[in-house]
């Protein structure tokens, strides 16, 4: 049986690490267990080679418990959703600007306008999530994101939003490369 020799020398050990992780991330992605490339946050916007990304992820996912904290939500996440759609660098392969589209609403400023809002958001969402050309593989569209929206579910729907976007841009596999310093 032929087994390859790993030298102790940590330059050799490091770069077997990169190559496992290379290749675990490979096999992520082609299994459907990791959808987008990278999750482009704020960290990694900050990177030098990573300085025209935009940041997809807001600084919390906390749950709403009342119509104001929910229209105050959405307005932010709207941003945050918009650059993840375009993305075509980073996340994703190509820009699903079809699902940008969907939402075209103002900003919410009252519960009937919030209920107008969660309806694109929820139609680009989902819409999204199982766009094969812009992710690695498809995935199933959350049945959560199905409730009807009016004033009594306004809630529930910005917060199963809220849920599954973040599941959904932290879902990559990400591998490491070594530099010469």
């Amino acid at each position: 049986m032929y087994s390859k020799k790993v030298l102790g020398t940590p330059p050799i050990q490091a770069a077997a690490a990169v190559k496992l992780l290379a290749l675990d991330a490979y096999n992520r992605k082609r299994a459907g267990n990791a959808l987008h490339n990278a999750v482009v946050n704020a960290e990694f916007t900050y990177q030098p080679d990573q300085t025209d990304a935009v940041n997809q992820v807001p600084d919390s996912f906390a749950p709403a418990v009342t119509h104001a904290e929910a229209i105050t939500k959405m307005n932010a996440l709207r941003p945050f959703l918009l650059a993840h759609f375009a993305d075509a660098t980073y996340a994703h392969y190509v820009a699903d600007t079809a699902n940008a589209a969907v939402i075209t609403e103002p900003d919410a400023t009252d519960v009937p306008t919030l209920s107008a809002l969660l309806v694109q958001y929820r139609t680009a969402v989902n819409q999204h999530f199982a766009n094969d050309a812009a992710h690695n593989r498809i995935i199933l569209t959350p049945a959560i994101m199905t409730v009807p929206v009016d004033s009594a579910t306004n809630i529930a729907v910005c917060n199963a939003i809220l849920r599954n976007y973040e599941g959904h841009v932290h879902n990559a596999a990400v591998s490491l490369s070594l530099e010469n310093i």
